[in-house]
């Protein structure tokens, strides 16, 4: 049975559309709860652009005005959370630049990762909050974490990244990518995706000398990661924007897409992605570039999951809460790998153990 979205749920996502230019002033299902819409962007984390949409339409527009009380009481508590949203990303955009600087004064290289990069593709922004701020210093990860220990900052974290804080940032530097550990095929995706991820000639987010990584290294990395959420808890309508931002972003040049669907096939992405990318189409109005064939039980199966809200969410870190949280979302949801992955959740857990057993500092070479 095809999954049908709520009145509140069909009118965020309008609202979105309107948000990123793919629709314009269309009508809202009537009889919104707009107190449940209010608190579903807010779980969602797309507040600040569902206000962008309505702003878009006019607040006078007809079928604004034709809604309940209830959006003139939430308006104003929505303006609020937007410009909250700004402030944090004004705030943590003056701590970046600070330490990207503080780096470069030793000669290190950073490269901004994830969400910070992600906020460029939208409309505005600073309305796409972003949490960590992750970065990749080019060879120079344990010279980048000792000039902050001199700083009397506590570095800490895994293998694969160590985090601290720095101003408002909670930092998150990467020595890798992914997480490989115990798993020969991941271990050669981690090192094909690195090799993508610098450009010839560097580019940076526009009015800073905040570097960013390729386009190619951007799809790839998105949708690794956002396939290691869903696997963990679940995918947020957050993160289907992002997605549907960057295709849009990159429609007309800029990414080789047949080499996205090249790699994506080979390291057994292309089933997720190719759904992500349906679903981005037809809730959020996008077009694309990255060819996919049709699977309507994909698609109705992720989009069911984003709108699901009784997953555990996960507080990732490395103690035994976050790995027991990790664990009952997998066992509960193996579904999805059993859909969207070219291994079982059994065979998945086996490589993490033998990977923490057998390799306590692996490597990519």
């Amino acid at each position: 049975m095809i999954y049908q979205l709520t009145k509140e749920e069909e009118g965020l996502v309008q609202l979105l559309k309107v948000a990123i230019g793919e629709s314009k002033r269309s009508a809202l299902p009537k009889d919104i709860d707009w107190h449940k819409l209010f608190d579903l962007s807010e779980r969602h984390g797309v507040n600040a652009i569902a206000i962008d949409g309505l702003g878009k339409c006019g607040m006078d527009s007809l079928w604004v005005k034709d809604a309940s009380q209830e959006l003139s009481s939430h308006k104003l508590q929505w303006i609020g959370m937007a410009l909250r949203v700004e402030h944090d990303y004004e705030r943590k955009l003056v701590d970046v630049e600070k330490l990207i600087n503080l780096w470069k004064c030793y000669g290190i290289r950073t490269i901004a990762l994830k969400g910070f990069v992600t906020c460029q593709y939208y409309p505005v922004p600073k309305h796409r909050p972003f949490s960590d701020f992750d970065c990749f210093l080019c060879g120079d990860f344990e010279r980048g974490n000792e000039i902050i220990r001199q700083k009397g900052i506590e570095v800490k974290g895994s293998y694969k990244h160590k985090t601290f804080d720095f101003g408002c940032l909670h930092v998150e530097n990467h020595q890798y990518c992914t997480h490989f550990r115990g798993r020969d095929k991941a271990r050669s995706f981690e090192k094909l995706l690195e090799s993508y991820m610098l450009l010839e000639q560097p580019v940076y987010i526009e009015a800073t000398e905040i570097e960013i990584p390729s386009p190619l290294f951007n799809a790839l990395f998105m949708v690794w990661h956002t396939r290691s959420h869903f696997f963990d808890e679940k995918v947020s309508l957050r993160q289907l924007l992002d997605w549907a931002l960057l295709m849009k972003f990159y429609k007309q040049d800029g990414l080789d897409w047949s080499e996205f669907q090249s790699v994506c096939k080979e390291y057994g992405l292309l089933n997720f992605a190719q759904a992500m990318t349906r679903v981005a189409c037809k809730y959020l109005g996008v077009e694309s570039n990255f060819i996919c064939e049709a699977n309507d039980e994909d698609d109705d199966a992720l989009i069911r999951d984003i709108f699901f809200n009784e997953h555990i969410h996960v507080q990732y870190g490395t103690g035994m809460k976050a790995r027991m949280q990790v664990l009952r979302n997998k066992l509960k949801c193996n579904w999805k790998y059993r859909r969207f992955s070219d291994q079982s959740i059994w065979g998945s857990f086996w490589q993490q153990i033998k990977g923490a057993i057998m390799e306590k500092k692996p490597k990519i070479d």
